[in-house]
């Protein structure tokens, strides 16, 4: 018990470490995120669209697109390649490798949400199942360069024999994500409670929530990061 603790903790400081060790790459993406954050209210402005829920989600979603498939993913490879330990992803060669890779790992990444997601709506288990054994294949897509094929194999062989503490390790992570989300969020909804689009778009207790929620996305990738990597290694 002692062990897997100590294990979780040393993979909470590294992932954090990555962000430490660029402080400047990591608050250039959060103020990235914060003004993209801003285009769903500003469109639902100019255009004149339903200020509702699903209007403001579904821009929301096509607005943080750039994070998802560009400054995110190079932020990963780059602190892998500097963290060290493969041949496959160097601190000489990260650069290159990301403009060869982040394409196809946004495709993987998509291509698995999309699995994923007929897993749940069919029955939850498949669902679940597929994420479980095959969550690592665009990451190891983005910093190991691998066919999807053998991303997707490699991230099954690597869920075999280790899915329990990575499992452990993922909830934990994913503990300390929504509990830090749900208190930006409580946050905004004490100071602004149900804003208009217009309020999205120029309050700044928005703009600082869409900051932090910017931050701590790039934290939990980090994380997940330094959790693969710990899997990997051993």
């Amino acid at each position: 018990m002692t062990t897997s603790r100590n294990r979780i903790v040393a993979i909470l400081k590294e992932g954090t470490g990555y962000l430490a060790a660029r402080p400047g790459q990591a608050l250039g993406i959060a103020c990235l995120a914060m003004a993209l954050g801003a285009l769903a209210p500003l469109l639902q402005v100019k255009a004149g669209l339903p200020d509702d829920l699903d209007v403001g989600m579904a821009l929301g979603f096509a607005s943080i697109l750039p994070l998802e498939l560009y400054f995110g993913p190079r932020f990963l490879i780059a602190a892998d390649a500097m963290a060290g330990g493969s041949p496959l992803n160097t601190a000489e060669e990260w650069s290159r490798h990301f403009e060869e890779r982040w394409l196809r790992a946004f495709g993987a990444k998509i291509l698995l949400m999309l699995v994923v997601l007929v897993g749940f709506l069919a029955v939850l288990v498949p669902g679940l199942l597929v994420l479980l054994f095959f969550g690592w294949t665009p990451l190891r897509v983005l910093v190991r360069g691998e066919s999807l094929a053998q991303a997707a194999r490699g991230s099954a062989r690597l869920m075999a024999r280790a899915w329990l503490p990575v499992l452990a390790t993922a909830l934990t992570l994913a503990a300390v994500y929504l509990c830090c989300y749900f208190a930006v969020d409580a946050l905004a909804q004490t100071l602004l409670p149900d804003p208009s689009a217009w309020q999205r778009l120029t309050h700044p207790i928005m703009w600082l929530a869409n900051f932090l929620v910017g931050l701590l996305n790039l934290w939990l990738s980090a994380g997940l990061l330094a959790l693969y990597r710990s899997v990997e290694n051993a």
